[in-house]
C-alpha cells in the first residue's frame, strides 16, 4: 500500500476530515453488485442468500436473517454476530466498521450512519467528511425509522424506539425515545461493562430514557416486570435540562 493512502486510512480511522478523490483507492471493498443481486433474489431462495450475505459482509454469523431490501456503502465493514434479524430497507453506511453482536433485532427502515460532513460549506468540497464506528452490542433492538449517527455505542439488552435520532452513546438495557434523544446518558463511558441479565432479573430494562414526561408513562407502562412495577425515567424539561422520576406502573 502506498504512503499516502496509508496515510489516509489513518486520518480515516481517527475520525479526521478526509475527501471522496482521497478515499476513492477504497473502491474495489464496495460489494454493491453482490448487495444488487441479494436484493434481487426470489423470496424462496434463502440458501443463496445466505451465501451471498457471506461475500458481502465483513462477517456473518449463524441463524442470520435479513430481509431485503437492504443497502450498504461498502457491506465489507459491516460484521453481523449469531441470532441476528433485519427488517426490510436496512440502510448502512459503513465507511468505518459497524459492529452488530448477537440477538439483535432491528425493525424496518432503520439507518446505521458512520459518516457525517463538516458543517460549514467550505470544508464540504469534494463530498468531504469524516467516519466513527458504531457498535451495536447484544440483544439491541432499534425501533422502525430510527437513525444511529457516528460514533455510537448502544449497550448491552437497550431498546431505541421508533423514530428517534441516536446522537451519543447508550448505556446498557434502558428504553431509549427522542428526537434526539435526550443527553441524561452522555456521560456514559463508550468502552464501559457489559453486563448480562441472569435468571431472576427483571425482563425488561430498568431504565427509560425519553424526550418528555408524556411519553415516558406509556413507555414506563410497557417495561413493568412482575418483580418490580416502577420505572426510573430520564428525560428532558422544556430547559433542556435533564429530569428524572419514578413512575408507578398500574
Amino acid at each position: 500500500m502506498a504512503n499516502d493512502e496509508q496515510e489516509i486510512l489513518a486520518r480515516i480511522h481517527q475520525g479526521r476530515i478526509y475527501s471522496e478523490s482521497e478515499a476513492s483507492f477504497q473502491a474495489p471493498r464496495r460489494r454493491t453488485e453482490l448487495i444488487f443481486e441479494y436484493n434481487h433474489t426470489p423470496p424462496a431462495a434463502a440458501d443463496r442468500r445466505r451465501e451471498l450475505l457471506v461475500a458481502i459482509l465483513g462477517s456473518v454469523g449463524e441463524r442470520t436473517v435479513l430481509l431485503p431490501p437492504f443497502h450498504a456503502g461498502f457491506g465489507s465493514n459491516v460484521h453481523i454476530g449469531d441470532d441476528f434479524f433485519g427488517n426490510v430497507n436496512l440502510t448502512l453506511v459503513d465507511d468505518v466498521d459497524i459492529r452488530i453482536g448477537d440477538g439483535v433485532m432491528i425493525a424496518p427502515s432503520v439507518t446505521l450512519t458512520t459518516t457525517g460532513h463538516p458543517v460549514h460549506p467550505d470544508r464540504r468540497v469534494d463530498f468531504a467528511r469524516f467516519s466513527e464506528p458504531i457498535v451495536l452490542e447484544d440483544k439491541v433492538w432499534i425501533g422502525s425509522n430510527a437513525v444511529v449517527l457516528p460514533g455510537v455505542r448502544i449497550g448491552y439488552g437497550s431498546v431505541i424506539g421508533a423514530g428517534s435520532v441516536v446522537s451519543h452513546d447508550i448505556p446498557p438495557m434502558v428504553v431509549a425515545v427522542g428526537t434526539p434523544l435526550p443527553g441524561a446518558a452522555r456521560h456514559h463511558p463508550r468502552r464501559s461493562a457489559h453486563p448480562r441479565m441472569t435468571t431472576g432479573q427483571p425482563s425488561c430494562p430498568i431504565t427509560t430514557l425519553v424526550a418528555s414526561a408524556i411519553r415516558a408513562s406509556s413507555y414506563a407502562a410497557s417495561c413493568s416486570s412482575r418483580s418490580d412495577r416502577t420505572a426510573r425515567t430520564i428525560g428532558a424539561d422544556s430547559g433542556g435540562h435533564s429530569t428524572a422520576m419514578s413512575l408507578r406502573v398500574p
